[in-house]
């Protein structure tokens, strides 16, 4: 795909893997149980590799920050927390020093640690859903409830937020570690603290989130043992079981978020007051986030961005299908299900249901984000949710057909499958021509440009759109010297550096946010009195 925009491997893997699937489910007697989790991560790997090789470069948003942070760890060949203390990215030591270390040890070049490495690292994280599920279900539904995580179309794209998936790693693999029997109690401790400090090490975000589902499932034995005084019972013995648990955790957040993390607290408080202060009420275009509205069928693009609507529509029914049948069935349910676990079901719940109302908080966060992270409690209430519907059927295997469905529609939604069969290019992978292709592929000749910039010693801004800086960042040029107000305000700025990139140039498009549009022509006025001072098809630099 990358030289001859070749895509037929591509398509085969993608056609193979509901076919493999299927075999699975049809032989499953036949089937010996290490298949299961040797498929979950085979198609987890292939699918992160998916979005990691068909490019020549990063290919994502934030992860051209990450990559920017991880150069300065790599070539300063030290974690200097002092002088960028203003950055946040450069406080997550998953895009720092994790990537430093595997780029010394390995000698492997930068871009490909990210492209590479962090898909095998991503690669785990199904593992270990299924491993948490195999508690509760049998083997082939916990493997078809790992599989509602490894097609989520977030986690296909994952690399383009590299952070986030070393914390989620950890935050599964605490969820995985609490729920354990077979782990001894005082080991159980010890790794359930490493795990939530290294979560809170990797990603902020992850961590607030991580911190709100796992402290209250921790508390549990405390918060029972307050039942008897709340109903004025004998036998009153309040049970402090856990709490040096959350006094370590409570202790290595004061000192991180104090000594060396303050920007980030600034941050999220910067987001809490937005959302104070945002007084929009009902769902509104510029308070939500697009995949929240969406669920609403509001911004309805074409019939196969409806297609992906519904079908995820209908996995959030299964899903609360689940939650109505483990609330109505609670005594059932409870004996099959860890107390603690059903508490996180809830808890995710209620989060998910304060991103819909609450404005700006899914704009600011991303619920696609959000709802990766909770399918690690969520998840089962999907199969739980089919299997009641088969169950009120009286057609128990129905809910096998019903389960891998909704899954093959999610997964062809989810690598745009939809789009290439009703004939839009779509698809950032395969489709040379898709959309998504063109925002985020990302040319050599595009770098040379900006390193040619670089290299002329630049003591002004460099403006460019919402998605251009991408390349500018790649060919050297610090975030802090661009700007990309240009296209938003449609205004004169002071005297700088305007790069154009190779959608800018080739089909006359700039983007004034992202997945914003508009043509070049619109901005004629910005372009009066400049002339140009480099140009090689791909990229043009303008100066005034």
């Amino acid at each position: 795909m990358n030289i001859r925009e070749y895509n037929l491997i591509i398509l085969v893997m993608l056609f193979l893997i509901p076919i493999y699937l299927a075999c699975l489910l049809i032989f499953k007697k036949n089937v010996h149980p290490a298949n299961y989790p040797l498929a979950i991560w085979l198609i987890s790997l292939a699918l992160l590799l998916l979005n990691g090789l068909t490019s020549n470069h990063i290919f994502g948003i934030d992860v051209h920050h990450e990559y920017a942070v991880f150069n300065i760890t790599f070539s300063q060949a030290f974690w200097d927390v002092v002088t960028n203390a203003s950055n946040a990215y450069y406080l997550c030591t998953s895009i720092t020093i994790l990537p430093t270390i595997y780029a010394v040890l390995s000698n492997i070049n930068g871009e490909y640690i990210f492209k590479t490495v962090y898909a095998f690292i991503g690669s785990l994280i199904p593992l270990i859903a299924y491993l948490a599920f195999n508690k509760y279900f049998k083997i082939d539904k916990a493997f078809l409830a790992t599989l509602l995580i490894v097609f989520q179309n977030f986690f296909i794209l994952s690399l383009g937020c590299t952070r986030q998936l070393v914390a989620l790693l950890f935050f599964f693999l605490a969820v995985f570690i609490l729920f354990d029997k077979e782990i001894p109690d005082k080991c159980r401790k010890i790794l359930l603290i490493l795990s939530v400090w290294t979560i809170i090490i990797s990603h902020y975000s992850t961590a607030y989130v991580a911190l709100t589902i796992l402290l209250p499932i921790i508390m549990l034995p405390f918060l029972k043992s307050l039942v008897p005084y709340l109903k004025n019972l004998k036998n009153k013995k309040i049970d402090f079981k856990n709490f040096d648990v959350i006094l370590l955790i409570f202790v290595f957040m004061v000192v991180w978020y104090s000594v060396f993390a303050g920007i980030q607290v600034e941050a999220s408080s910067g987001s809490i007051e937005q959302i104070s202060s945002s007084t929009t009420s009902g769902i509104t275009a510029d308070s939500r986030d697009a995949s929240v509205l969406a669920i609403f069928g509001i911004g309805v693009k074409s019939i196969p961005n409806l297609i992906s609507i519904i079908a995820n529509d209908l996995i959030f029914l299964s899903i609360l299908l689940g939650i109505v049948a483990i609330t109505l069935k609670f005594k059932y349910y409870r004996k099959k299900i860890d107390f603690g676990f059903i508490l996180g079901i809830y808890l995710f719940i209620l989060l998910l249901i304060m991103f819909i109302i609450v404005p700006m908080v899914s704009r600011l966060y991303g619920a696609p984000r959000i709802f990766l992270q909770s399918l690690i409690f969520l998840a089962p209430t999907f199969i739980i949710g089919l299997d009641e519907v088969a169950k009120l059927l009286k057609k128990v295997n129905l809910s096998y057909v019903l389960i891998f469905v909704l899954l093959m529609s999610l997964f062809s939604c989810s690598t745009y499958l939809q789009y290439y069969f009703y004939g839009i290019p779509y698809s950032p992978h395969y489709d040379s021509d898709g959309k998504l292709r063109g925002e985020y592929f990302i040319y050599n000749p595009e770098i040379t440009g900006a390193q040619w910039l670089n290299n002329s010693k630049i003591d002004r801004y460099v403006y460019t759109d919402a998605i251009g800086h991408q390349r500018l960042m790649l060919g050297g040029i610090p975030f802090k010297n661009i700007s990309k107000n240009l296209f938003l305000t449609n205004k004169t700025m002071p005297p700088g550096y305007f790069y154009e990139w190779n959608i800018n140039i080739k089909k006359g498009i700039v983007y004034p946010l992202l997945e914003k549009e508009e043509n070049i022509t619109t901005f004629r006025n910005l372009f009066i009195g400049k002339f140009i001072i480099y140009d090689n098809g791909y990229s043009r630099i303008w100066y005034w």
